[in-house]
């Protein structure tokens, strides 16, 4: 979401183009319960944009176990086949591949 907007009814969207969908246009819509407000009144939603921020520093931070799914800061990579998972799902992941070589 770019450029979050709060509208009166407490709903937020990013301005362009999901509340304002042409650059010249005059009102916005909520796209839950359709009240139109004149543009001029759109209000930027800094606590969510703040949190936007946050979620996007932190998406960076981590990298996600293609096994668990889980967001973690770190992975092993598996000698055999090269896959990088999290240090939960290692000995399950060696259980697998040691079975796969052996037979």
């Amino acid at each position: 979401m770019r450029n979050p907007q709060i509208l009166p009814c407490d709903h937020s969207f990013c301005k362009n183009p999901c509340l304002l969908k042409y650059p010249n246009s005059t009102w916005a819509s909520c796209i839950y319960c359709l009240i139109e407000v004149p543009a001029s009144q759109l209000q930027p939603n800094y606590k969510l944009a703040a949190r936007i921020r946050e979620v996007q520093r932190a998406r960076t931070r981590f990298e996600f176990c293609p096994l668990c799914n889980k967001a973690v800061e770190q992975r092993i990579q598996c000698e055999h086949c090269m896959l990088q998972v999290c240090f939960t799902c290692r000995n399950q992941h060696m259980k697998v591949v040691s079975f796969t070589i052996f037979y």
